[in-house]
């Protein structure tokens, strides 16, 4: 019914996320505008990246529908194994694969990612591109508190030849990232061409 329909402002309502069938049904509205290219503006609003979320965030990235966040305006592309990762290709081939056509690479290491032997062999694969590139690409955000002891020694090797960022409790807690803030400032900063 809405064929006229081209912009959806949802701005400043306090939405997390939306869910599967909320998605869908924009989908469906986009296909029957004509040309397809509804706009959804969810600025100013606490999304929030959990597993509770994760379909709305990875419908952000592959939907045609133009999603409009405070986060995506930095106009940065994100690698998702869901959404990037080749179907049938080995794991490993897909991790190499989106580290060699990738600019810079973020890791995120909190206790879990210590945990992790998939993390382990990305983080090898990206220090040993980082190395024949001869350039420094790596990025490393301390999430949680890591005693010094409890760093791997592969990325101590390397400490001088990376950037690393410490959140703190109100860049780890914060539901939309503040621009102004110190911590997304200097994130941007280390990603930045």
């Amino acid at each position: 019914m809405l064929r006229s329909l081209r912009t959806l402002s949802l701005k400043n309502n306090n939405i997390n996320w939306l869910s599967q069938y909320e998605t869908e049904n924009l989908e469906k509205l986009n296909t029957r505008i004509s040309p397809q290219n509804l706009k959804l503006t969810l600025k100013g609003n606490p999304i929030v990246c959990n597993c509770e979320s994760l379909h709305f965030i990875q419908w952000i990235y592959t939907t045609k529908v133009n999603v409009d966040l405070k986060e995506t305006e930095k106009k940065f592309k994100l690698a998702l194994h869901d959404r990037d990762f080749i179907p049938g290709k080995f794991i490993a081939d897909n991790i190499i694969d989106i580290i060699k056509v990738s600019r810079k690479i973020v890791f995120v290491v909190s206790k879990s990612f210590l945990d992790s032997e998939w993390c382990q062999y990305e983080l090898d694969m990206a220090r040993m591109h980082m190395f024949q590139q001869n350039r420094e690409m790596l990025i490393v955000i301390l999430l949680d508190d890591i005693p010094n002891g409890k760093i791997p020694s592969r990325l101590k090797q390397i400490w001088e030849k990376i950037t690393c960022l410490e959140t703190d409790d109100k860049a780890r807690n914060e539901q939309i990232p503040d621009g102004d803030d110190i911590f997304w400032k200097r994130l941007y900063l280390a990603i930045k061409p």
